[in-house]
């Protein structure tokens, strides 16, 4: 493991609670997109319906559409109108593909590190409720933070965000809600892997940046980011 921050030493009985992200530190790709292509088999007569798609993509990376009303977009034309049961057996089964062929290499060991140390271990992430319920509960973490689908009085996907997108300050502002005043009493490690987390990785006691981006990479060293790469290294857990 390297990393630019000295070495810290914490009281033995100070609690510890360690916060992953998903897309891209627990898992090697994004889930997201990965859920909808799967969800997508079941309705394949919405193909004419991805075609707008593709420009609001363009205008995305042009700065004219912000992440939240993608993936509103997304979320509408995949699987707007379907029902909350019917989503939650579509989620559970996702979770079970995800966590067999999706994980990185030293994810497992690293959330077993933190439990056998007795943390407890809270997964946060922009990714969708539907699926990320399921995840944290096979996953055994005491809690989660995701980005919320809105449904109608009859229990039907929407296709619209219950709240905010958690990226950036949204998701920073998420964990500290979730974790309430262990917060600020307890030794917070935080990991992930994307430069839209740089306010928890920065807030947190602890920041750890897993297979970082580029991005991420050139700033861990200002901001005394710890950098792991799972794939390649033992469980640890960040002093």
């Amino acid at each position: 493991m390297e990393g630019n921050r000295p070495a810290m030493s914490f009281a033995s009985d100070k609690p510890h609670v360690a916060v992953f992200d998903l897309d891209g530190t627990l898992t090697r790709r994004d889930t997201y997109l990965w859920f909808l292509l799967r969800s997508f088999s079941r309705r394949p007569l919405r193909l004419f319906w991805l075609i707008p798609l593709a420009a609001l993509v363009v205008c995305h990376r042009m700065g004219k559409l912000s992440n939240s009303q993608l993936k509103e977009a997304f979320l509408a034309r995949i699987l707007g109108g379907l029902s909350k049961a019917e989503l939650s057996s579509m989620g559970a089964a996702f979770s079970r593909v995800v966590l067999k062929k999706g994980m990185r290499a030293g994810a497992y060991e690293q959330i077993e590190a933190h439990r056998k140390a007795g943390h407890r271990l809270l997964l946060a992430t922009a990714s969708l409720d539907i699926y990320v319920a399921h995840i944290a509960r096979e996953l055994r973490f005491e809690g989660f933070a995701a980005t919320k689908c809105a449904w109608t009085a009859d229990d039907v996907l929407s296709g619209k965000l219950d709240g905010p997108n958690l990226r950036g300050d949204m998701k920073l502002a998420a964990v500290r809600a979730s974790l309430g005043s262990d917060w600020g009493s307890s030794v917070v490690v935080a990991y992930s892997d994307h430069e839209s987390d740089i306010p928890l990785l920065a807030a947190a006691r602890i920041g750890v940046a897993v297979n970082p981006t580029a991005r991420l990479r050139a700033q861990a060293g200002a901001l005394g980011l710890k950098i792991v790469d799972w794939g390649n290294c033992a469980p640890q857990i960040p002093t």
